[in-house]
C-alpha cells in the first residue's frame, strides 16, 4: 500500500498516524500548504526538504518514507524514543518567539528614547 504513495504522501501519513496537524507540520518543515494539495501533493519533493522532516522527526524510518517499505518508523525501545513535538509545543514556541520579537522591538524603541 504504501509503495504507492508518493513521499508527500507518505508524509501526511505519519502526521496523520501521530495526530500531528497539518498546519503545525507544513510550519516544522517550513513549507506552504499548497505543496501538499491539489497537484502540489504529486509534484517531486527536494532533496533539503526530506533531510529536514527526518531532522525533525528523528523517529520516521527512512526507507519507508523514501521507498514505502518497512515499517513506518524505527523501531527503538521506548526509553530511547524520540517523539515528534505536538502541535500545542509548535504553537508555544511560535508564541514564544513572538514574544521575543515583540520585546526586543520594545528594548531598542526604549533605547531609542534614552539619552546617551
Amino acid at each position: 500500500m504504501d509503495k504507492n504513495l508518493t513521499i508527500k504522501e507518505r508524509i501526511l501519513l505519519f502526521a496523520e498516524s501521530q495526530h500531528i496537524k497539518k498546519e503545525c507540520l507544513y510550519q516544522q518543515i517550513g513549507v506552504a500548504a499548497s505543496n501538499f494539495k491539489g497537484i502540489g501533493l504529486k509534484s517531486e519533493i527536494g532533496g533539503s526538504l526530506i533531510v529536514k522532516f527526518l531532522t525533525q522527526f528523528p523517529n520516521v524510518n527512512s526507507d519507508w518514507l523514501l521507498t514505502g517499505n518497512g515499517e513506518m518508523l524505527k523501531t527503538c525501545d521506548v526509553q530511547n524514543r524520540i517523539l515528534p513535538e505536538s502541535c500545542s509545543d509548535c504553537l508555544l514556541l511560535k508564541s514564544k518567539d513572538e514574544t521575543i520579537a515583540a520585546l526586543q522591538n520594545h528594548i531598542k524603541s526604549l533605547q531609542s528614547q534614552t539619552p546617551l
